[in-house]
């Protein structure tokens, strides 16, 4: 028998009106409602599937990869299998640094459904940076293939076009970030190191287009232009992720640059706008 309450409502009624409000949350673009909706929910009935896998949806949403990885775990700890929340799972993980279990965890989605490109591309950004590459290569492969419109296969190109990228991208910054740049060292790397990554807390991205080696000031203390940081790496693996054409090349790199240079100035995106 339900339980009864004085407002009207049995404590069923009001679980299904907050999973609904979660549901219609994330649906609408909105994971602050749909984690806290889902969290009330649990807090009643912790082992409510729907709402444990809401809450890493959510939290993945967030950038909360280390409770999106919790809730997906759990998840599939109460059934198996749940082919979303091995795919959630391997997302968090990737983005924790956890390529291992990021591989492990495409896997086993992949045994339910080999159908699935999410779980094809999971696999195969880890199986890259863990430099599996005949096997990523593959894996990219299958998931262009079910979905190539979300999950196009990389493009290839050779340092030397990514070094002329490098140069384009210059020219596209505005006049105040090209001079800042000039003041340190920008290379070209392939992927980031995973122990420097791994340094910060949380870890930084793995999918990262670019990044900064340094500290930058603390905010309102300083003036952050008359800094720099000892130097900018540019990510050409994560960014052929994107299938740029060589057209495209520069503007992809602008873009990883301005984004950097943002985050160091602490400057509000709707600054400084590439050419």
């Amino acid at each position: 028998m339900s339980e009864w309450s004085p407002w009207g409502l049995d404590a069923s009624a009001v679980s299904e009106l907050r999973l609904s409000r979660a549901i219609h949350a994330m649906d609408t673009g909105d994971p602050v409602t749909a984690a806290l909706e889902a969290e009330e929910l649990l807090d009643e009935d912790p082992d409510n599937l729907e709402a444990i896998v809401l809450v890493g949806e959510a939290s993945l949403d967030l950038i909360y990869f280390a409770t999106a990885r919790i809730a997906f775990q759990h998840a599939l700890s109460i059934n198996g299998g749940l082919i979303k929340a091995w795919a959630g799972l391997s997302l968090a993980c990737y983005e924790l640094t956890d390529l291992e279990t990021c591989a492990s965890s495409a896997q086993e989605g992949l045994r339910l459904n080999k159908e699935d490109p999410a779980l094809w591309y999971y696999l195969a950004v880890a199986l890259e940076q863990l430099n599996h590459h005949e096997r990523a290569e593959q894996a990219f492969s299958q998931a262009s293939r079910i979905d190539g419109a979300n999950f196009p296969k990389p493009l290839r190109h050779a340092p030397e076009l990514w070094a002329q990228a490098l140069t384009s991208a210059m020219e596209l910054l505005p006049v105040t970030l090209r001079d800042w740049y000039k003041r340190f060292t920008v290379e070209v790397h392939r992927f980031p190191d995973i122990e420097e990554l791994r340094s910060s807390e949380p870890p930084l991205s793995p999918a990262a287009g670019a990044l900064y080696l340094g500290t930058p000031p603390t905010l309102g203390f300083g003036d952050p232009w008359a800094t720099q940081p000892e130097k900018v790496r540019v990510f050409t693996g994560n960014l052929e992720r994107g299938a740029p054409l060589p057209t495209d090349m520069a503007r992809m790199v602008a873009t990883a640059l301005r984004q950097e240079a943002l985050d160091w100035l602490g400057l509000d995106d709707n600054m400084l706008r590439l050419s």
